[in-house]
């Protein structure tokens, strides 16, 4: 079903324009040039650039090698599940892994959140069947996939330390350590590496995404905190918390279930910590780890149930809350993690026919203003040949050009200018899809 779907959001330059470099011009180095070198490890673009080179430069090929990771992610999800839940009720765990919204969204793209997902779940597989020569190479691995992999491979030694509820044996902490010290050194490796290539330890201080990595103030950690309650909640996750609460309201706290919750909870809290700190965009796609690690948890809750017509409810409660949670739009003041759930894809439609009425209509793309994820038209998102360039919105002015292509899927136009198109402008063209709109503005100020 998504063999044709395009890359998307940031995968167009975290899987796309990285892989397009490698794939052209060779590995050399494993340095991205300077304008797309996000300072993450390349592991994945690495494989895409490969996979590429023996399937050729297409959307299949990219979509094949995603399904590489999501059926072992799908297997260590079941296989996790069902050390925690009775075998009998399994099939509760794996629809609440269908239904899950970011789970499904990233599913159905190509980038390097499924194997982050895939060799985070080896991890806890690790953990819980107690094979710890196994974290050795899931650590290493999501040490190689980005940034964030890194600090995932240090969560995953805080689970084996709450799983086996160590508190004062030092010598079993160190000895669990040394399970984790390869991917450190293997990290370091890579920071050290991009050092003595590019004179930076991760981000390009001059890039266009320097201002997303600094350090907040007091009032934007606490806001920081506040976006990321609500991304646990979005798309529908609501209704499946909202259970979970009642049930531990109704059946009580029992022991097994109060371990299995701060086994999740205490990492996911360091978590939170360490994305609060930085002013950089909070997606949903962070934390998709641990909401596949609490839709396992809910699958328990709810399988405990001892009233059946109380469990069906709450089981419907859940379901029908993610599913509907993904078609949700939010006004367009308000910014939506258009990556998180299955929301967007009219959009790709829609763009579609935006660039068939504009070439029909001889408009040149040097006089449209728009943004990402729409900059590059579609030479890195469909992977045509023909590569061009739309004008940004954020080196230009909004009415510079005579044209400006806006959606609401596009969180950079601001409110002002959305209210200014809209009021100020001449709409020439827009097609719309349940809640998801595209337009094609022309100015009436310089034209």
């Amino acid at each position: 079903m998504s063999l044709d779907l395009p890359f998307f959001y940031d995968n167009i330059l975290l899987s796309s324009k990285i892989a397009d470099q490698f794939y052209l011009e060779g590995f050399g180095n494993f340095i991205p040039d300077k304008n797309i070198d996000t300072g993450h490890p390349v592991l994945w673009p690495v494989l895409l650039a490969g996979t590429w080179k023996m399937l050729g430069r297409n959307l299949f090929s990219g979509h094949f090698l995603s399904l590489l990771f999501i059926i072992p992610a799908i297997l260590l999800y079941l296989k996790i599940a069902v050390k925690l839940i009775n075998e009998h009720y399994l099939w509760i765990a794996a629809a609440f892994l269908i239904i899950e919204p970011t789970w499904f969204a990233q599913s159905t793209m190509v980038g390097p959140d499924v194997p982050i997902v895939t060799f985070f779940l080896l991890g806890i597989y690790a953990v819980i069947y107690d094979y710890k020569k196994l974290l050795i190479i899931a650590t290493i691995v999501l040490s190689l996939l980005s940034v964030r992999g890194a600090i995932l491979s240090f969560l995953l030694f805080t689970h084996l330390i709450i799983w086996n509820n160590q508190k004062a044996e030092l010598k079993s902490f160190l000895k669990d350590l040394l399970y984790f010290i390869p991917s450190f050194l293997v990290f370091v490796g890579w920071i050290t590496w991009h050092y003595i290539n590019t004179g930076v330890l991760i981000e390009q201080p001059d890039s266009a995404w320097s201002a997303h990595h600094q350090f907040v103030n007091a009032t934007q950690f606490f806001k920081n905190i506040g976006i990321i309650i609500w991304r646990f909640i979005d798309f529908g996750r609501i209704g499946l918390y909202l259970i979970l609460f009642i049930i531990l309201l109704k059946e009580g706290f029992k022991n097994r279930n109060r371990k299995v919750l701060m086994w999740i909870l205490l990492p996911v809290m360091l978590l939170v910590l360490i994305v609060s700190i930085r002013t950089s965009p909070i997606l949903h796609r962070y934390f998709m780890v641990y909401f596949i690690l609490l839709s396992i948890y809910a699958a328990k809750l709810i399988s405990e149930i001892e009233s059946t017509s109380f469990r069906n409810i709450a089981l419907s409660i859940a379901i029908l809350s993610c599913l509907l949670g993904q078609f949700l739009v939010y006004p367009d003041t308000v910014a939506q993690g258009w990556d998180g759930s299955l929301a967007h894809l009219p959009y790709f439609h829609q763009r579609d026919k935006m660039l068939n009425y504009i070439e029909n209509q001889n408009i040149h793309p040097d006089q449209i203003i728009t943004t990402f994820p729409n900059l590059n038209g579609d030479y890195y998102s469909d992977l045509h040949k023909q590569p061009y360039n739309f004008q940004s919105i954020h080196e230009n002015e909004l009415f510079d050009k005579e044209y400006v292509w806006q959606s609401n899927v596009f969180n950079d136009f601001s409110d002002e200018q959305i209210k200014t198109l809209q009021t100020k402008a001449i709409l020439v063209k827009e097609f719309k899809n349940w809640n998801v709109y595209t337009r094609l503005y022309k100015s009436t100020i310089n034209n």
